[in-house]
């Protein structure tokens, strides 16, 4: 969740000070068995003495994958494929070592987000268009389509000021460069 201050325009109106709220949730993936990750402490020499393992970034640039296909018995059998991982030099067939990776994996799930319009009165249930610019420079970081969904009335500093309620109804736009 992000909480960001902004200036808004809404429908052309304003500026008006605005809280900006932004939630992405997130979606557990770990599999029970793990994942099959490469063992980056694999290191391995042939019988060529030609040196193998796995880079920084999970890669094997001394080895080449010889992929087989061997076709099914019958129509509703695709077959599998047989891949030898051998020398790039030699073709001496090379084992890679692969560990499992037992730690919890999450991907980002639904998005959405909120602001929260200081000092106007917006129509309940209406749509509106809204722009959140950087208040030292004025220059939109953000834009959207909302819909109001509540409207309170504070007092701060003895002087009553509303405050609007928006639900964004699509995805928050961010200009480029942003």
């Amino acid at each position: 969740m992000t909480k960001l201050e902004f200036q808004a325009r809404v429908d052309a109106a304003g500026p008006f000070r605005v809280e900006l709220e932004q939630v992405t949730d997130t979606i557990d993936v770990t599999t029970a068995a793990g994942t099959k990750v490469p063992n980056l402490a694999w290191e391995f020499v042939d019988a060529a003495g030609h040196y193998h393992a796995w880079t920084k970034s999970e890669e094997l640039p001394t080895l080449d994958r010889h992929v087989t296909h061997h076709p099914g018995d019958d129509d509703e059998d695709d077959g599998w494929d047989e891949i030898i991982t051998v020398c790039k030099l030699c073709a001496e067939p090379v084992s890679p070592a692969y560990t499992v990776d037992q730690s919890t994996k999450v991907i980002p799930g639904r998005s959405w987000w909120t602001a929260e319009v200081y000092g106007v009165h917006l129509e309940m249930g209406s749509q509106v268009s809204i722009s959140f610019s950087a208040a030292h420079t004025g220059r939109v970081l953000y834009f959207g389509i909302a819909q109001v969904v509540g409207n309170n009335l504070m007092t701060k500093g003895g002087a009553p000021s509303y405050v609007s309620a928006l639900q964004g109804v699509g995805p928050l736009g961010r200009k480029r460069g942003q």
